[in-house]
């Protein structure tokens, strides 16, 4: 079996379905078909914690939360590097398909 790549907005969705009151890691984790290992370690990096844990936490210092501030803004250039890249990838796209479109348009003329 070979290493699968995830993007950036599926391991963040993923990791909002985990932390939700209702779900657990292991039950999103095989309904999303990722292992459950690899989901915690997302979750680990987003700092996401159950909402049991957070709001037993809630009354953590203001130097913590400077702190994933930080990691927020780290977390929006990621996404933004993604959302760039995915973009350049659908113009290519876009560009390939009108290119095919016009020589099967002139192929049938």
């Amino acid at each position: 079996m070979g290493y699968r790549r995830y993007s950036l907005q599926f391991k963040d969705e993923a990791c909002r379905l985990a932390a939700g009151v209702d779900r657990t890691t292991a039950g999103v984790a095989n309904e999303l078909g990722v292992p459950e290992m690899t989901l915690r370690s997302w979750m680990k990096q987003r700092k996401l914690l159950p909402e049991s844990v957070r709001s037993s936490q809630a009354n953590g210092s203001s130097s913590e939360s400077s702190a994933s501030g930080c990691e927020d803004i780290n977390v929006v250039k990621a996404r933004l590097r993604e959302a760039e890249r995915r973009i350049r990838q659908l113009e290519m796209e876009r560009d390939i398909l009108k290119k095919a479109t016009a020589f099967f348009a002139k192929e049938q003329s």
